[in-house]
């Protein structure tokens, strides 16, 4: 029993990496290489749910020896929860936010929250590999664990275009449509208590190779290009930008 909970622990550190990296992957990324990594980090969470089960064993037997730093366990536990709610929350569209909080800030605030945890946990807890654990055996395990998780995220995606959910009309990269064509209905996007810069038109200069410009001296190009931002808080917008192209 005591190896078997070594080897789900192996088989969810390596879908929760996965999970992580893609996710971040995922981030960098506006075409079509962005619904690959997106693919495969719904496959590992869904991965990690359909371990919940055999992981729980191991964890009640874990709960019942007195260590000091458990409740670390507990909070890392809690948050990859949380991740893996969020996610299918904003994915599905079920729930998108409460007040300024979005289900894409809980999902990925829980994940870094998460991750330092997890080093801990692994250094914590070391899990020796043996030969037997590569076995054809083991890997036929891990095909049929995958194979479940793409057939159940399949499964909910065919959920969510059949009962019409707002998940249904997300783009390729996992974000949903806010405010095209309407600017003044564009989401504010910035960092991180990041504040919105506010510059006076009037005294704003710039300097390139030697020649001072104004404000109005760029706005009277009036170049447009229509272009997508996608975002990675989770929304796109589709606008009418008008500024002055940089190669000029």
């Amino acid at each position: 029993m005591t190896r078997r909970g070594a080897k789900t622990n192996i088989a969810l550190l390596a879908f929760l990496c996965a999970a992580f990296l893609t996710g971040w992957l995922a981030f960098a990324f506006a075409t079509s290489a962005a619904r690959t990594s997106l693919l495969i980090h719904a496959v590992s969470g869904f991965a990690i749910l359909l371990l919940l089960p055999w992981k729980s064993m191991v964890a009640r037997r874990g709960l019942n020896r007195p260590r000091a730093a458990r409740w670390l366990s507990i909070v890392f536990s809690v948050l990859v929860l949380a991740s893996l709610a969020a996610g299918l929350a904003h994915s599905s569209g079920v729930l998108l936010a409460v007040g300024p909080i979005t289900a894409m800030d809980v999902h990925v605030g829980a994940a870094i929250a998460a991750a330092p945890l997890a080093i801990w946990h692994i250094a914590a807890r070391r899990i020796r590999l043996r030969t037997t654990d590569l076995s054809r055996r083991n890997f036929l395990r891990g095909g049929l664990v995958i194979s479940g998780a793409t057939a159940t995220y399949a499964a909910t995606e065919l959920v969510v275009r059949a009962t019409g959910l707002p998940g249904a009309a997300r783009r390729f990269t996992g974000s949903y449509e806010s405010g095209s064509f309407q600017p003044e209905l564009m989401p504010v996007s910035s960092w991180i208590l990041d504040p919105i810069p506010e510059i006076d038109a009037g005294m704003w200069r710039l300097s390139v190779d030697g020649r001072e410009m104004t404000y109005q001296d760029l706005v009277a190009f009036d170049d447009q290009l229509t272009a997508t931002l996608d975002c990675t808080g989770g929304f796109y917008s589709t606008q009418v930008w008008t500024g002055v192209r940089l190669d000029r």
